[in-house]
């Protein structure tokens, strides 16, 4: 999951013209927005848990399948 993109998506949405005219976002846009940011938040707090606890970039199947255990 990569953050920027969620993030990209939650101005997007912001903006508004997905499902209604630019500049005037529906409601459902708006709430999808928090949603991506939350979402976003979410998946970088994990990465940056799963790093410092079982380090970054991890080689190896082992130091891998830790690291996701910990994400």
């Amino acid at each position: 999951m990569n953050p920027a993109e969620l993030l990209e998506l939650a101005k997007q949405l912001v903006a508004g013209g997905m499902i209604t005219s630019p500049g005037h976002p529906s409601d459902t846009e708006l709430r999808r927005a928090v949603s991506c940011v939350y979402y976003a938040l979410f998946h970088t707090l994990c990465r940056s848990c799963a790093d410092a606890l079982a380090g970054q970039n991890p080689t190896g199947i082992l130091a891998r399948e830790k690291w996701t255990q910990v994400y």
